[in-house]
């Protein structure tokens, strides 16, 4: 669920983008202003009609369910959301500009030690802001992080109290880094590999775990 990931991540002071959560309740009968200040609330009332959002369902993975929208037409699409299903919610967070992609850290936490098992670039490629490999994304393997980072993904991983932990770390134009999520089922980001390229990668990656 994505947005008690959020409250935990905040509850830990974890940098994450800033978020609401959005249900009928917020345009219901015509009136939006409830959704008003809840969006005005993710850029301290700086808005215009070109400001970004971006949405998610909650339960969504593989980029599933995650689109931008903008101030001019957030409500329309909420509503059409809400007519479908009138106890859906959608997590509603700033827009975040990212550097050229994200970075999956995986993190094993065992009787209260913790290793950082990979590091992963998922570059971001054409005009989607998404960079999930199930989306035909490309991987940089061994990508290397900075302090910074790999303090925020043992942070994560120990906060999550999962054993294996993906953490998805994105570093920002502005030079700092957030966590977008984790994931407690992360796999060997290892695909759009051949067949041989990913026997050779997941023996690599089992064996460093095992």
């Amino acid at each position: 669920n994505k947005y008690l990931l959020g409250m935990l991540l905040q509850k830990n002071n974890i940098p994450h983008p800033k978020f609401v959560l959005t249900s009928l309740k917020d345009i219901d009968k015509g009136d939006d202003s409830k959704l008003e200040e809840k969006l005005k609330s993710l850029y301290r009332d700086k808005l215009t009609d070109d400001t970004k959002f971006v949405c998610k369902i909650l339960n969504g993975h593989g980029g599933k369910g995650v689109f931008i929208c903008t101030k001019s037409n957030i409500t329309s699409i909420l509503q059409t959301f809400f007519a479908i299903d009138e106890e859906c919610q959608i997590l509603v967070q700033e827009f975040c500009e990212i550097e050229d992609g994200d970075i999956r850290v995986n993190v094993i936490t065992l009787n209260g030690k913790q290793q950082i098992l990979s590091t992963v670039m998922r570059n971001k490629s054409g005009e989607d802001f998404r960079t999930n490999l199930s989306l035909g994304n490309t991987i940089t393997a061994n990508f290397k992080i900075t302090p910074e980072q790999r303090k925020l993904a043992l942070d994560t991983a120990k906060a999550s109290g999962l054993i294996w932990c993906g953490v998805d770390l994105m570093p920002l134009k502005n030079g700092k880094t957030c966590v977008v999520e984790y994931n407690g089922a992360p796999g060997t980001m290892s695909e759009n590999l051949s067949q041989e390229e990913l026997e050779k990668a997941n023996e690599e990656f089992y064996t460093s775990l095992l």
